[in-house]
């Protein structure tokens, strides 16, 4: 069974990806880490800019 989130690197960088049909993220979470605290989140839903993310799914 998928999750409905999975962790991944988002060009290099700790996020969380919110997968859709065929594979195709619908969301991405960016972490902004300081401190070792989640400092920052940056939800980005734009096709356009979801599709030149370099995606690097963790624990698959």
């Amino acid at each position: 069974m998928r999750r409905a989130v999975e962790l991944a690197l988002i060009d290099g960088v700790a996020g969380a990806v919110c997968g859709a049909p065929g594979g195709q993220p619908r969301v991405v979470f960016g972490f902004t880490l300081a401190g070792g605290r989640i400092a920052r989140i940056d939800i980005l839903a734009d096709p356009g800019v979801l599709s030149g993310l370099d995606l690097e799914f963790v624990d698959r």
